[in-house]
């Protein structure tokens, strides 16, 4: 099936769109590890920050894939779809869902979705 002269402009406009992402991303990440180390965090979390910046591994990595999926959708929203999944659970389910390794803000959310 032919592409739409529509679905043309939108590919291209997305190709630049991310070319220019990029653009930005390199040297932010190289701006902050530096700085961060000088406020006194330590190297292993200046190099985490640069790769979420980068957004390095973001397929594979849930962390990432959690911050970038909460600020596209917003806090209020997760907790929404946070609750309506916890419904759905089994107790099971539930018990297994808390003992993962989850981040602060990731804990944050779930607690108080189900509240």
């Amino acid at each position: 099936m032919e592409r739409s002269w529509f679905q043309e402009a939108i590919s291209r406009i997305d190709a630049v769109n991310a070319r220019d992402r990029r653009g930005y991303e390199l040297p932010c990440a190289q701006r902050a590890g530096p700085i961060l180390q000088e406020v006194g965090y330590p190297e292993r979390t200046a190099a985490r920050v640069q790769d979420l910046i980068r957004k390095r591994n973001f397929p594979r990595d849930p962390e990432m894939q959690f911050e970038e999926t909460t600020g596209k959708t917003g806090a209020d929203k997760m907790v929404s779809i946070i609750q309506k999944t916890w419904n759905k659970m089994t107790p099971q389910a539930r018990e297994i869902a808390l003992q993962m390794k989850m981040s602060a803000a990731q804990r944050a959310l779930i607690e108080k979705a189900i509240q």
